[in-house]
Order: C-alpha cells, then sequence, then structure tokens
C-alpha cells in the first residue's frame, strides 16, 4: 500500500507470556487488519534508546503501553522525544501504582509523560477518576476505552450449576493469576478448605506466570497441605480454552485489578465468575447480574451458594454476562477508537 500510515506501538513485553503480550498482540493486529503498517517494540526486553528513537522519527504515529514501566525505561536510557503520543493505561501501572497518590510525590518521568501525552487512554471510569484527582487537567485529555478481548479457542463449556452435581462429579474452581503480592493468590484458602469438607471433589487450580519467589514458596506450602490445590505455570493463549473447558467457575481475588482479561474471557465463555471487590472488578462485574463480587471469605462461599442454588437463575445471569461481553468488549470497537485518537494527533 502506498503513503501507508506507520504506527510505532512501544510495549514493555512482547514474547513472554502475560497479559501486556495479550494486549499487544491484539492492539497490533488490530491496526493492521485495518490496513496500518505496525512496528512493534516492547522496551523492556533489552531495547537501546536509539533504535527507538530512530523508529519514533520513521513513524507516522507512537502508540505507548504502561506508563510506569515506559518511565522508568525512559530514566534508565536517559531518553526523551518531543514527538506526540497516544499513551494507553490499563493494570497496574493506574490500579496499583498511581492509585492514593499525590502529583508532587509522582516520579517526574511519569508526570512529564502524562503531561506530554496527546491523549491517555484507560479501560474504565474508575482508572479515569484516579488521574482526575492527580491532576484535573489530565482528566480532560483521558479517554475510556474498554479492553477489547479475543477468546481463546476453546470445546463448549459446561460448568455445575447445582450442590448435587458438584458433590457427585465434582467442582472446579480456576483462577488464573501471575504469582506475585498484588493478586494475593492464597486469599481464599480457608474457604476453598471449608468448601472441601462440603465438597469432598473439589479442585481448585492456579495457572500464571511466577514472579515472586516467596509467593510461590507459599503456594508449594499450601498444596502439599492441602490436596484440592494445584499450580500450573503460565500456558500460551491459545491452550487457555482447554483449562476454561474444565473449569466450573473462574475466581479473582486481587487486592488491586487493573481489568482482569480472564473475568472478561470467562464471561464471554459462559463460565460463572466470582472476583473481589476492587475498582477493576467492579468496572467489569455487575453483582448478582453478570457474576458476584465479595469482600471476604464468608462472603465468597455465600456466591458460590448462590451460583449452584438457583440452577436456572445461575443460567440467566450466564447469558446475560455473554450478552455484556459482547457488547462491552469488541476487540474492532477498541482499534477504531484508538485510530480515532491517532487521527487527531499531529
Amino acid at each position: 500500500m502506498t503513503n501507508q500510515k506507520q504506527i510505532l506501538f512501544l510495549t514493555p513485553f512482547a514474547r513472554k507470556v502475560r497479559g501486556n503480550v495479550i494486549t499487544t498482540q491484539r492492539i497490533s493486529t488490530g491496526y493492521q487488519t485495518k490496513g496500518f503498517g505496525v512496528r512493534t517494540l516492547a522496551y523492556a526486553e533489552g531495547l537501546d534508546c536509539q533504535t527507538v528513537q530512530g523508529e519514533i522519527r520513521k513513524s507516522s504515529w507512537v502508540h505507548v503501553l504502561h506508563i510506569t514501566r515506559f518511565a522508568e525505561w525512559l530514566a534508565e536510557e536517559r531518553c526523551a522525544w518531543d514527538k506526540p503520543f497516544l499513551l494507553t493505561m490499563g493494570g497496574t501501572d493506574i490500579h496499583v501504582d498511581l492509585k492514593g497518590q499525590c502529583r508532587h510525590n509522582l516520579p517526574k518521568p511519569i508526570v512529564r509523560l502524562l503531561d506530554q501525552a496527546s491523549y491517555v487512554t484507560v479501560f474504565s471510569a474508575s482508572a479515569r477518576r484516579i488521574l482526575k484527582q492527580l491532576d484535573p487537567r489530565w482528566a480532560d485529555k483521558t479517554k475510556v476505552i474498554p479492553q477489547g478481548i479475543v477468546l481463546p479457542p476453546s470445546p463448549p463449556v459446561k460448568p455445575v450449576l447445582n450442590w448435587e452435581t458438584a458433590r457427585r462429579k465434582g467442582y472446579h474452581i480456576l483462577l488464573p493469576a501471575g504469582l506475585r503480592p498484588v493478586k494475593d493468590v492464597l486469599f481464599l484458602l480457608e474457604a476453598w478448605k471449608r468448601l472441601y469438607r462440603r465438597l469432598p471433589k473439589l479442585q481448585v487450580t492456579i495457572v500464571g506466570e511466577c514472579y515472586d519467589k516467596e509467593v510461590y514458596a507459599q503456594v508449594k506450602k499450601a498444596m502439599v497441605k492441602h490436596p484440592f490445590l494445584t499450580y500450573k505455570q503460565a500456558i500460551p493463549f491459545e491452550e487457555m480454552g482447554s483449562l476454561y473447558s474444565q473449569a466450573d467457575l473462574v475466581v479473582n481475588s486481587s487486592l488491586e485489578e487493573g481489568h482482569s482479561a480472564a473475568v472478561c474471557e470467562a464471561m464471554g465463555l459462559g463460565l460463572p465468575v466470582i472476583a473481589r471487590r476492587n475498582d477493576g472488578n467492579e468496572a467489569v462485574i455487575e453483582h448478582g447480574k453478570t457474576g458476584y463480587l465479595f469482600y471476604d471469605q464468608d462472603q465468597f462461599l455465600e456466591c458460590v451458594d448462590r451460583w449452584l442454588s438457583n440452577q436456572k437463575r445461575a443460567e440467566q445471569m450466564l447469558r446475560q454476562a455473554k450478552k455484556t461481553f459482547k457488547e462491552r468488549y469488541d476487540p474492532e470497537r477498541e482499534i477504531e477508537a484508538y485510530l480515532a485518537l491517532l487521527s487527531k494527533i499531529a
């Protein structure tokens, strides 16, 4: 294509099995599908400033993912540029790194990036409120663009939706999360122990990359003591469908969450979800209509009971969750929204 617009997409990771990689692949593919040339560079995987600056000069537009990692990379490389860009913030970079901060306490590279960005996009209104509290001027150029979700190929899911079947055939809880403190993967251990006494065939599977040795040691210790608990290393996105098809319930227990792709995927596939109350999960799940939210162990068990005590109601909620997923998390709509902002950048 002649005179093809070139988009430089700067992302922290492009090779590791983690959420940013899935986001990177989805957005890069989306731009290409729309007829744009895309150059994807993973700045946190050993990239140098000279390479990035050279690509910036050759590009029509620049799209940056993850502000805190990018700010750290810029500081380490002593790298700077004056080209306008689009900045996307979605997960820990806003809901953990920036939440509860004040502008004057933020690292200068982060403030500089937020001041310099032509537009900032976030996945939810709650994320935009965090930026507004830091500096109202940032909110004026911040747009909410829900994360597009591409579902992994999966056999049909057939979750258990009543206590009798759960006791007879078993009940499988899936918790997709990397092993790091913010994900708090063992928060529900006491609740699972209580549930195991009621459901002797209970299985709980934690799946995700290991980022923290201490958390991994805690999980290993818990697996030795509790036969219902299993941990699996992260698997490629294309293989996640097989895990979902074996699950009866998908759980998120994070202290803070940006926009859990796993929760959205479960909703889109037709699986029950229960998630810990935080800004990110509350933006995705409508309590009692598309899933359930909890604060503590007792509330979690109450949510499980609600999923298993009224199958007709559960089936209605699953249909509503799939409908909500299709309406909110369309990848094509996400890409069109990014392109609309990029087209306004000189």
